[in-house]
């Protein structure tokens, strides 16, 4: 970490007078400061000078903002430096693009002094807890109990033979999704049951909305597979695929405290690795798995998008399991509130992005309810109600949608729907509603 008396910020930029009035207003605050007027000089004295903060014109010739930075999270040297991307405009699609990069903030022109001063002061603030992040442990994590009991779990769960279940208790934490494949489990499968384990929430999907830029180092995020995101809707404070990763919690707790570090949901890595990897389009992620050997079963192969149960549930006994919940919906924020309410409720839930998603899903298990959107790409949720008719699948499905007026409801309703919701969610109608849907359920199926 830097101990240099008096901060040091590094403005890049092509357009000289932006330079000078960065400069001065800089130095107003008492900082000192250094510029570069192209984006390899700014690299090159970023590297040889560490400065705290880097203020990176996005729109320069030559390489731009977005490449520059993406240099600087390459060099260990830089990549724990915030960068805050000096732009005359800030569409969704530019903060996509910078937390891709590796963006921290961004700083939109034309600027003043004071909300100059405080951008930076708080950049400082953020540097100092990155530098904590990039410090090495003095000595190993210790094994987490919860994992080693978590292993026992799963292996008595998917009925692992003695050899098999001897070699599944020596991996560690860090190597839990490299060999998953090995013990034919798929990365969502195990993102699953972690969080199942847990009781946490599961995403299958990250939107770029809810993600929280510059909270941590893209360097660190991407090296541990975590990411922040908005608490506000989807109660959660990260998204993170390896819970067990003792070295990962410790440091976040010591840069963030130990009051946000279980606030937390679970996805497989390629959805975290994903983010970084897109930057023009919305990031909509759910990584395609490669083939799995099969299992043991007697379930017969699939032969259309909506048929048997994969193994995976097929070794769970269904009469101790809470009820699987199917949320389609291609809202993100939605998706997350929806699956925070129900599975604080105990419920399993399983998330889909419209009804495409949804047939998918339906094809790999049985779900005992459905809680579809209405107004979704692809298919909608009465074309879903449509083809569940279709092929004959009787879980009941509850439609959600924000329009106020009695049509959608009653096409719903002649469609087969259990029931209907109108957004914004409140989380005692949808917990009531659920309740009921899934004891009319029940109370059909006794007296079938």
């Amino acid at each position: 970490m830097n101990k240099r008396a008096v901060p040091l910020i590094l403005c890049i930029d092509d357009d000289g007078d932006t330079l000078s009035l960065l400069q001065y207003l800089l130095k107003h605050g008492e900082y000192e400061v250094m510029t570069a007027c192209d984006g390899p000089r700014g690299i090159q004295l970023a590297t040889a000078n560490k400065p705290d903060v880097i203020l990176l014109d996005v729109e320069m010739p030559g390489l731009n903002g977005y490449q520059v930075c993406l240099q600087l999270q390459k060099n260990p040297i830089t990549s724990y430096i915030p960068v805050v991307f000096v732009t005359a405009h800030k569409t969704e699609q530019d903060r996509e693009k910078a937390f891709a990069a590796g963006a921290a903030d961004f700083l939109t022109k034309p600027f003043h002094l004071k909300p100059l001063l405080e951008k930076i002061q708080r950049q400082l603030e953020r540097n100092a807890k990155w530098q904590l992040l990039k410090e090495p442990r003095n000595t190993p994590a210790s094994p987490s109990s919860s994992f080693m009991k978590f292993k026992k779990t799963i292996s008595r769960k998917l009925g692992f033979s003695p050899d098999k279940n001897f070699r599944w208790l020596q991996i560690s934490s860090l190597q839990m999704y490299d060999k998953a494949f090995d013990f034919g489990i798929a990365h969502n499968e195990l993102a699953q049951l972690i969080a199942e384990f847990m009781n946490v929430p599961y995403v299958s999907h990250i939107g770029s909305q809810i993600i929280r830029i510059g909270v941590m180092p893209t360097a660190f995020s991407k090296a541990h597979h975590i990411v922040a995101v908005d608490p506000a809707g989807c109660g959660v404070n990260f998204v993170l695929s390896n819970p067990f990763n003792m070295m990962m919690l410790d440091a976040i707790n010591k840069c963030r405290g130990a009051d946000t570090a279980d606030r937390f949901a679970v996805t497989e890595p390629e959805n975290i690795a994903g983010l970084f990897e897109r930057s023009s389009k919305e990031r909509t992620v759910g990584a395609k798995q490669a083939p799995l050997p099969a299992r043991e079963t007697t379930a017969p192969p699939l032969e259309s998008p909506v048929k048997a149960a994969p193994v995976l549930h097929a070794a769970r006994e269904s009469r101790s399991a809470p009820p699987s919940i199917l949320v389609v919906d291609d809202d993100a924020t939605a998706q997350l509130l929806e699956q925070h309410f129900l599975v604080s409720e105990g419920y399993q839930v399983t998330l889909a992005s419209d009804g495409i998603d949804a047939l998918l899903a339906l094809g790999q298990q049985h779900f005992d309810l459905i809680i579809s959107d209405i107004n979704m790409p692809h298919l909608d949720g009465y074309k879903l109600l449509e083809m569940l008719s279709e092929k004959g699948l009787h879980a009941p499905l509850i439609l959600v949608t924000g329009s106020t007026g009695p049509e959608a409801e009653i096409k719903g309703m002649e469609l087969g729907a259990e029931d209907y919701i109108r957004k914004p969610l409140n989380k005692e109608i949808l917990l009531f509603k659920v309740r009921r849907a899934l004891g009319e359920q029940q109370r059909r199926l006794g007296a079938a």
